[in-house]
């Protein structure tokens, strides 16, 4: 065919256009940029409201990258965006019934969405939430580093102590007012220990350990003076003696707001993310499917020693995977990984296959927890067996407690009212849990519950105040989760762990299983098939295992040292073998 001048002309301006103009599904067409959007790096500008007009519009558009060029991004909480979550294991009606989180990212109904970060860092002022995943698919957030430009979290360290008097430096990033009465407040963006109820821990480090301290209800209620900036004495009751060199770190008790929520989501993916501090609990991930966790960095930053008032992070009622593999977990005033479902309480029958259920735990409750077509078990708190397993016909949410639930069958005619529970069996994950680091950490590394193969493998348990692994489950006070059936424990170093509890605790343990059954039968165990091997464990005196209610379990090729015997601990527990391991004097107690 041979083209006339105009005809040439148009065909090759089209392809010119073709050659150089984005589609619909280019990089560039789908790259938005948050600075197109207003938000100025390293400017100390507020761009709260850049990153939320960027994000809904990311929510909007599948495929798309969310871009941050390098630099500081400083967020405020006025200006953010702004969700209604109910979140497990945070606040009850009565401390916090406000559910209002205040986003720095919020993605909402996302599908095929990159947050990629670029190495920047976002600043957050005030108590906020810096990233919300709420219904997406196929996301991944990259490349990122969040902090807190004055957290919530407040430090200081003894330097002069003498009877009646006591001296202390603060971090530079924790503020202070002196009241009247010349009594001390420490303040953040948006509170004080003025109007909040705190926990106090204390790090020594010379031996660093992070342990429990009641220093702040004395400190509180001193007469204070400012000798300068930074430095204080306190005149105290006589016989307080802190040891010289120690810092104090307090904590605001109540959840409000967390470090990222991952909620009713699927195939999340987290890379190269580093959290400085969190507010309240750190990631939590509910009802979600298919998580990984790489690379993924919590500690503090500018010389402070607090990076999560919580766990650092927690999968309540996920599945298909978890995977957790690289990080570094440092600096918590609670756990680092906590991985369970929840159990709800049978408190009134409708009939053969229809109850109603209530969330039991004062700070779990309102979210979903069933879906039509979920597998579930009837659990008997006595032995916290599955007695019974059902598939849930119908879901019908009564108020944020009461949730009326029907199954395709009959459940056992044995069910106690108001003792019984339901587990949501759908909503368990495989877990892997490899070459992390935990440290600093003032109750236990690692907690996991699932029925679903669970490895832990080649972590480090670096002096954790309780358990560097704890196996539990409950239907008695947390209601969370229950049997385990499939878990290895290999190639891990533990240093020091348990040194919180007393050898008698199965915290102090350094791997503890403790279900809450009253009810033994070493022939049906609550927990089965753990396998311990090839683990090193540098103690202090403290039992290595303390194991209720398990097996069969197999403890092969560790090596124990720094204690003159090994006690292993076995109450209630069946086909139990100890074999090949080098330590000294072991001590196997089976009761």
């Amino acid at each position: 065919m041979k083209l006339n001048k105009t005809q040439l002309k148009y065909y090759l301006g089209y392809v010119v256009f073709s050659m150089i103009a984005p589609s619909a599904h280019s990089s560039v067409c789908d790259t938005i940029n948050v600075a197109d959007y207003g938000a100025v790096a390293n400017t100390h500008r507020n761009s709260a409201a850049a990153f939320k007009a960027a994000a809904a519009e990311c929510s909007r558009r599948p495929g798309s990258v969310l871009l941050i060029p390098p630099g500081r991004y400083d967020i405020w909480r006025e200006d953010c965006a702004k969700g209604d979550y109910y979140v497990s294991n945070t606040t009850d009606e009565k401390e916090w019934p406000d559910k209002t989180k205040y986003i720095g990212i919020h993605l909402k109904d996302a599908e095929d969405v990159t947050v990629e970060g670029k190495g920047a860092l976002l600043m957050m002022h005030g108590r906020m939430t810096p990233m919300v995943i709420d219904g997406c698919k196929d996301v991944t957030v990259r490349n990122l580093t969040v902090d807190f430009e004055r957290p919530g979290g407040f430090e200081f360290t003894y330097t002069d102590v003498v009877d009646g008097y006591v001296t202390v430096t603060t971090h530079h990033d924790t503020h202070y007012d002196i009241l009247p009465g010349t009594r001390i407040a420490f303040v953040a963006e948006g509170f004080s220990t003025e109007g909040f109820p705190m926990q106090c821990i204390a790090y020594d480090p010379a031996t660093g350990y992070y342990t429990y301290s009641g220093d702040w209800k004395v400190l509180r209620s001193c007469p204070v003076e400012e000798l300068r900036p930074g430095v204080l004495r306190f005149r105290t009751p006589a016989g307080f003696k802190p040891v010289k060199g120690t810092s104090i770190n307090l904590r605001d008790v109540i959840r409000d707001e967390l470090g990222a929520f991952i909620t009713e989501s699927s195939d999340v993916r987290v890379e190269g993310v580093t959290m400085h501090y969190m507010h309240g609990m750190g990631f939590v991930s509910q009802y979600s499917r298919n998580l990984t966790f790489q690379d993924v960095r919590c500690e503090p930053s500018r010389g402070r020693l607090l990076a999560a008032a919580n766990d650092f992070m927690q999968f309540s009622g996920c599945g298909g995977k978890v995977t957790v593999s690289g990080g570094r977990f440092v600096g918590a005033q609670d756990d680092g990984i906590n991985i369970h479902g929840t159990n709800l309480r049978i408190v009134e029958r409708l009939g053969k296959r229809k109850a109603r259920l209530r969330f039991m735990h004062h700070q779990s409750y309102g979210f979903n927890a069933f879906w039509k077509g979920d597998s579930v078990a009837f659990v008997n708190p006595l032995t916290m067996l599955r007695v019974d397993t059902a598939v849930v016909a119908g879901v019908k949410r009564i108020d944020e407690r009461l949730v009326e639930v029907s199954f395709d069958r009959d459940f056992p005619v044995n069910a106690v009212v108001d003792e019984w529970c339901v587990e949501n069996l759908t909503w368990t994950p495989e877990v892997e849990i490899a070459d992390n680091y935990f440290s600093r950490i003032d109750t236990r590394g690692i907690l996991v519950t699932t029925p679903r193969k669970v490895v832990i493998k080649g972590n480090t348990f670096d002096r954790t105040g309780m358990s560097g692994i704890l196996i539990e489950g409950d239907s008695r006070y947390w209601f969370e989760s229950g049997p385990c059936n499939d878990v290895t424990i290999t190639g891990n170093t533990f240093i020091e762990c348990g040194y919180n509890n007393t050898a008698d605790n199965p915290s102090g343990a350094v791997i503890g299983i403790n279900p809450s059954n009253s009810v033994m039968d070493r022939n049906h165990p609550v927990h089965r098939n753990i396998r311990i091997t090839d683990n090193i464990f540098r103690m202090i005196e403290r039992p290595v295992i303390r194991a209720k209610s398990a097996g069969p379990i197999l403890f092969e090729g560790n090596t124990v040292t720094g204690i003159k015997s090994a006690e292993l601990l076995f109450n209630g527990c069946g086909d139990v073998v100890v074999k090949d391991n080098d330590m000294p004097d072991p001590v196997i107690k089976e009761n």
